[in-house]
């Protein structure tokens, strides 16, 4: 809108500027044969008739006024006041005869009000050439309005609806503007974008039944294993063999519970794993860091007697995965260090492999990240995400260091209150 009132603003300006300027006073009359008359006109003075009637025919109106204003002589309507004049587009000219003012002689030449006429003919033809460009201007505007501006709104605000994730946003389909080809094609996305999410939940749904299914098939023999151990516990009269035993048997039940973690990170993800603190003795955690080592490469450690507030299989699978990294990518013996620092209980976990360049320390706690250095070996880079997750999550924390040589975990435990 504000385009096309400008349009005929501008039009406007361009009718008033070319008014004024075919509108200002035409051209004088020939000016030589205006002399001849003025002299002719005093040499005949006061009687002007005859010179008169000998004038040039292009002088269409002539009138000599004596000095109190009379008409002396006169071809056509006579021009006997200045409005008169002024209307016939007249040029004066002073009757001077013995020095003296007698009168004045006006001339209308008719050439210059056939120019006057032409003129105004230009201005009429003018003016309507910009009415006509200004209807037209206006009718373009209409149309660019109607088949462009509002066709392409529409588009936007599909394409915001779309982005938002509603792939049921109406979308009409107009192949009289020049947007059709693009509606379709917008409409032809909308479709693949639904097919794809369609395709996405149907994964999601196959991946929930393939853990169900994984589920099921360990439960089965993991339960078969814990009553076969706890009946050989029971026969059993060598005490180190029951000892093995029950090992085997808390081991299955540390199973049960993570699988029974992994159905419900399955459908609600890591944040909602239940982790419930609990006071526990430092000795305990102790025995729990040394339950992750199967293979004996921890050396011998003691921790600061304390109370910490941890849950017992969180703070298991904390070390499990630890251990298991350095298991992994150092493959050499295992010391661990422990300090009582404010309100937590400080544990250093350090091998002597190759470690992680200093610049990758942080990162490598990221989830999917593994050091620069992994070369081949297997892994997804989720064992120290999850392990620092669920220290978050109890209220500790878990970073890397640079023991140069090799890896330092330190795990801080708060104490409990």
């Amino acid at each position: 809108m504000r385009a096309a009132l400008t349009v005929v603003a501008a039009a406007a300006a361009a009718f008033l500027g070319l008014w004024a300027s075919v509108d200002r006073p035409v051209a004088r009359p020939d000016t030589v044969a205006a002399c001849d008359l003025r002299l002719a006109v005093e040499r005949s003075w006061p009687d002007a008739s005859a010179a008169v009637g000998r004038a040039p025919e292009a002088f269409q109106r002539i009138t000599v006024l004596s000095g109190d204003g009379a008409v002396a002589a006169s071809r056509g309507r006579p021009m006997d006041t200045d409005r008169e004049a002024f209307r016939a587009g007249a040029s004066s000219f002073d009757v001077v005869v013995g020095g003296q003012r007698v009168g004045v002689l006006r001339i209308a030449d008719g050439r210059a009000g056939e120019l006057a006429r032409a003129r105004r003919r230009v201005l009429l033809l003018a003016g309507g050439a910009i009415a006509a460009i200004s209807l037209a201007c206006l009718a373009l505007h209409a149309f660019h309005r109607r088949r462009i501006a509002r066709p392409f709104a529409a588009l936007r605000a599909f394409a915001a609806d779309v982005a938002a994730g509603n792939l049921d946003a109406p979308l009409t389909m107009d192949r009289g503007n020049l947007f059709g080809p693009f509606t379709e094609a917008f409409d032809i996305m909308r479709d693949e974008l639904a097919r794809a999410r369609r395709r996405e939940e149907e994964a999601k749904q196959s991946k929930k039944d393939l853990v169900a299914e994984l589920g099921h098939d360990i439960r089965t023999p993991v339960a078969s294993i814990a009553a076969t151990a706890e009946l050989l516990a029971l026969t059993e009269t060598d005490a180190a063999r029951r000892s093995k035993l029950e090992t085997v048997g808390g081991l299955t039940g540390q199973i049960e519970a993570l699988v029974a973690d992994l159905f419900q990170a399955n459908e609600e993800e890591l944040a909602v794993l239940r982790v419930e603190p609990e006071v526990v003795a430092s000795g305990e955690v102790a025995a729990l860091l040394r339950a992750a080592d199967p293979d004996g490469a921890i050396r011998p450690f003691h921790l600061p007697g304390c109370l910490v507030s941890v849950d017992r299989l969180r703070m298991r699978q904390v070390f499990d995965n630890v251990v298991a990294n350095s298991r992994k990518y150092a493959a050499t013996p295992v010391t661990v260090a422990s300090r009582l620092e404010g309100d937590f209980l400080v544990v250093d976990v350090r091998d002597t492999g190759p470690g992680v360049p200093s610049g990758e320390l942080e990162a490598i706690l990221g989830k999917g990240v593994r050091g620069s250095n992994a070369e081949d070996r297997p892994g997804q880079g989720l064992g120290l995400f999850t392990a620092s997750y669920l220290m978050e999550r109890m209220g500790g924390s878990l970073h890397c260091r640079d023991a140069a040589p090799g890896l330092g975990v330190v795990v801080e435990m708060p104490l409990a209150r």
